[in-house]
């Protein structure tokens, strides 16, 4: 409701010019008010539901899988304790959280018998797979509260070394909240059931996650990742989690 505050400014203005030429004048501005109350109060209905419905369907498209059921859910979970644990704006986390609900969206248009195969995809298959974040983005971009976080579900599968997709971003190239999503999406994937294997024991995980920072992560995104999973599930230190590098 911000926008309401500041349309009232010029309106205000416009008070009092009106009460200068004649009092009575000010008897229209309630009615005025009234109409801009509720046409704002409409619009912010209608961008929450519009929202809602935005993360209704990306959680339909999780459901598609038996072993991706609730994915994006826990990669907002885990996207914004990261964001928090390197304090950033709050502006900002609640726009990486959002994101992070609608990270996988574009896969809507992905054949399940892409999504669900067991073997190695043909190149073809590969390439509709790699389309998916430039979709998620496509189809997000089009809603006004997602707008500015498209660019983290677009590049949330490019690699810290330059050879990830859709883009081939490197580094700090790679928009934070995207480096963000990237790191939480692989640990809830490397931790989950899949079609072609079992869930990795989460400190095995962990450990992949280390191995890959600076060559697929972001070694900063990574460590913070690693010491926030420490604190919630209590475990002060983790010997299946090797020192970067060792992998």
């Amino acid at each position: 409701m911000g926008i309401l505050y500041v349309s009232m400014a010029p309106l205000g203005a416009l008070l009092a010019f009106a009460c200068q030429d004649s009092r009575w004048n000010l008897l229209y501005f309630p009615v005025l008010i009234l109409v801009i109350y509720t046409g704002f109060q409409l619009f912010e209905r209608l961008q929450r539901e519009t929202g809602q419905a935005l993360v209704l369907l990306a959680e339909t498209v999780d459901k598609r899988d038996e072993y991706t059921c609730a994915h994006s859910l826990r990669v907002a979970e885990y996207a914004g304790q990261v964001a928090r644990r390197l304090a950033l704006p709050r502006k900002e986390i609640d726009l990486i959280v959002s994101a992070a609900r609608v990270h996988d969206l574009g896969k809507i248009a992905t054949d399940n018998s892409i999504l669900h195969k067991p073997t190695s995809l043909t190149e073809k298959e590969r390439r509709t797979v790699v389309a998916h974040p430039g979709n998620d983005s496509d189809i997000a971009g089009q809603f006004s509260m997602y707008r500015s976080g498209r660019q983290f579900i677009r590049h949330h599968h490019e690699r810290w070394d330059g050879r990830g997709y859709p883009d081939g971003l490197a580094g700090t190239q790679i928009p934070l909240g995207a480096r963000i999503i990237a790191v939480a999406d692989a640990d809830d994937a490397m931790t989950s059931d899949r079609s072609f294997r079992a869930a990795l024991a989460p400190g095995v995980a962990l450990g992949e996650l280390r191995c890959g920072a600076g060559r697929q992560f972001d070694p900063d995104v990574v460590e913070t990742f690693i010491a926030w999973y420490r604190v919630a599930h209590d475990q002060p230190s983790l010997s299946a989690v090797p020192d970067a590098g060792t992998g």
